[in-house]
This record gives structure tokens, sequence and C-alpha cells, in this order.
């Protein structure tokens, strides 16, 4: 039974114990309570007292005045019973009610809320892309920082409507993958223009948060998040007080170029190792690069001056063999430079890449490499769910 229906029970039943039993030992002596003809209260002996009404008459006024305030204390106690029953019930029932989800309601994270919340492009045209269009955009469309001054011009061109979520709502990794696979196909498959101009000096998440109204007025986009508690795994440093080779703090003089448009990837490095250093070409800062690798069948991705918390979020991946998100646990603050060659996971998504059997897997670059590891862990985990989606209206 619910501890607090129980505990209620307990209460009432106290008091129905005091209705039942009459005060000072008057039980015993069988006294019912009644009205005489003038409405008056008077006490008598039940059927089975042996004594005469005369025997106790005198004391009629007395034994009046005793049930008088017998029944008024135990008004008084019911009330009072009813009260604390009341508020117990109350408690109970909120304890145990369940936790609503609003849908629709956008999520609001504080990368929003530092932006300036919500905005709007002055002007926006979307229209599906013509079939065989590349996929372009002005500037990369990913969840790092890499971002060139533009004018507040947003252009896109042969992108899906997954892509264009991603990018509104910094999704990466599998929360990425996960709304892919619950939507519907052409979500994934079709391309769509979005042309847009908005406030000249707006960054790159101002852009994302004017994104954002474009998707609930165009695409009729409803979102929400849930926290559950969910199976995880835990980026940790696999020495405390000791990186990788290819992972290095982020000096403010690092090569790092301000346009989106990175340089120095035409000559493939040699394959990592422990005397090689950081093989890290001049790339723009702020989001991870895929580099050219030192062999077929390999991946090799880096970065310049991101936090490790970027870096964790990005190797939930099918290519890399993880199927849960994982989260920075290393407790590593600042900045960061990386890079990291392995031979992926079989990707349906790529079938001209042909792991290289003799290359790393991602777990053992991860530690050879970066000096990092990942841990299984169950912790709270922050799922973000599209309600709705449709495909866009005309300009």
């Amino acid at each position: 039974m619910n501890p607090w229906i129980t505990k209620a029970v307990v209460l009432v039943s106290s008091v129905t114990m005091i209705v039942i039993r009459a005060p000072h030992g008057h039980r015993s002596r069988g006294l019912n309570v009644v009205k005489n003809r003038k409405g008056r209260l008077e006490t008598g002996l039940d059927t089975q007292s042996v004594v005469k009404r005369q025997a106790w008459e005198p004391n009629l006024q007395h034994e009046e005045s005793l049930m008088q305030r017998v029944l008024e204390s135990l008004c008084k106690r019911f009330a009072l019973a009813m009260v604390v029953f009341s508020a117990l019930a109350a408690e109970g029932w909120a304890q145990c009610a369940p936790a609503q989800t609003i849908s629709g309601i956008p999520p609001v994270s504080n990368w929003q809320i530092a932006a300036g919340g919500k905005m709007s492009f002055d002007v926006a045209s979307v229209k599906p892309s013509k079939p065989g269009s590349d996929t372009t955009s002005n500037f990369p469309l990913g969840p790092g920082e890499i971002y060139a001054a533009v004018g507040g011009r947003f252009c896109a061109t042969g992108t899906t409507a997954l892509n264009y979520l991603a990018f509104a709502y910094k999704l990466a990794g599998r929360d990425r993958q996960s709304i892919g696979a619950s939507l519907p196909g052409w979500v994934s498959t079709d391309g769509f223009d979005i042309e847009a101009k908005g406030a000249v000096n707006a960054t790159k998440d101002q852009m994302r948060l004017m994104m954002q109204s474009v998707l609930a007025d165009r695409f009729k986009v409803a979102i929400h998040q849930e926290t559950r508690q969910a199976p995880a795994l835990r980026m940790l440093v696999v020495q405390p007080g000791k990186l990788g080779p290819q992972l290095q703090i982020h000096a403010d003089e690092g090569a790092c170029v301000s346009t989106a448009s990175n340089a120095g990837l035409a000559t493939p490095p040699s394959p990592p190792s422990l005397r090689s250093g950081l093989q890290l070409p001049t790339i723009s800062c702020g989001g991870i690069t895929q580099l050219p690798a030192s062999a077929p069948g390999r991946l090799r991705i880096g970065a310049r001056n991101i936090s490790l918390a970027i870096l964790a979020a990005a190797f939930a991946n099918p290519q890399m063999g993880i199927d849960r998100p994982v989260i920075d646990g290393t407790g590593l603050t600042g900045k960061f430079d990386f890079s990291l060659e392995f031979s992926p996971e079989r990707d349906v998504s790529r079938p001209d890449l042909v792991p290289d059997g003799t290359g790393p897997t991602f777990l053992q670059a991860l530690q050879e490499q970066l000096g990092l590891k990942l841990q299984s862990t169950i912790t709270a985990v922050s799922i973000t769910i599209v309600d709705h989606i449709e495909r866009p209206t005309e300009n």
C-alpha cells in the first residue's frame, strides 16, 4: 500500500477510536446520549444497565456538559484529521505523479541564451534543389565554430533538411543519427536550397537561431528535449597528467586561418607515431576537419582550438563503431589541437571506403595517439526529439 495512504488510514482510525471510546471511564457505565422532549441533551444507560434512573438523574447536568465538550473535541479532531489527510494524500500523489514532457517546445541551451534567444532572418527563400545539385554553403554548417564573415547572408544548396536541423540545433554524432532514423526518408535524402539575409554582424550561433525560425515557419518543425538515464561512454585520460602525441593544448599563436577555407591539405602526412609529434596542417580553428590520411582505407580527422566536449560528441559515429553518446569526463578545460588516424568501421553511407585491415581501430588510435579511452557508464543523457516536420511551403 502507498505509505502516504497508510499514514492517513492510521490517523483516521485513531480518530474513530476516540469517537467510540468515551473519556473518564464512561464506557463502562453504558451511557447513551439522547434528546428529551425539550430538545435538551441527556444521558442514559443502555438496556444492559440495572441502575435505576433515579440513581443518576441528579448528575444529568454534569453528564450533559461533559458530553457536550466531548463532542466539540471530537469535531475539532476530525476536522484536523481531514486537513492532514488531504495534505498527506496530495504530497504522496505529487511524488508518484509521472514527469510531464511538453512537446513542440524548442530546446533552449546555454549557447542559445548567450547568442540572444529567438531570432529571424529579414527575408528567406526555400525551394527544392535541382536533381544532381552539389551540396554547398557559404560557411561550414557543422557543430563547430568555423565561420567566415558573410555579412549576414546565408546561402546553401543541395542540403538536406536533416543537415539544416543539425546546423540549427548543434546536433552531432549519435543525436543526429537517431533523429535521422526516426524521421521520414525525404528528410535525409532530398536537398533544399535556402538563401536568407539577416543582421550584417550576425555570429554563427545567431545564424543557427535564425535557421531555427526558418525550420519552424517553412518546415513546420516542432522539437523538444528529454533527459533520460541511458547507456553512454565517458571519455577519460589513460594516464592522468599525460596526453598522447597527437593531442596538445592549443597555443594562442597556433596556426589558424580566419576564413572558412582550409589550407595545407594537399600533402598526405606520414603515419602518426610516438615520435612524429602533432601532424596537423594549417586549418580553420573551432571545428573538426577531415584531413588526408597516410594510406588508403583510413580516415584522418583533426582540429585546432576546440574543447574536449566537442571532440567527445563527435566520437558517437558509426565509422568509429560507437553506438551511444560520448561524454567528456577528462576534467580538462581550455582548447586543444588534435589529429587522429584510424581504420574505420564499414559504413553503408560510404560504400567506396574499404577499411585498411592493417591500420589501428578507432579505440586503439584513441589510446595510442590521443592518450584517451572510453569507459561505459549509465548517466543522464539529453535527447533531442523532432515531434513534427513536413515538406517546406512554397515561397
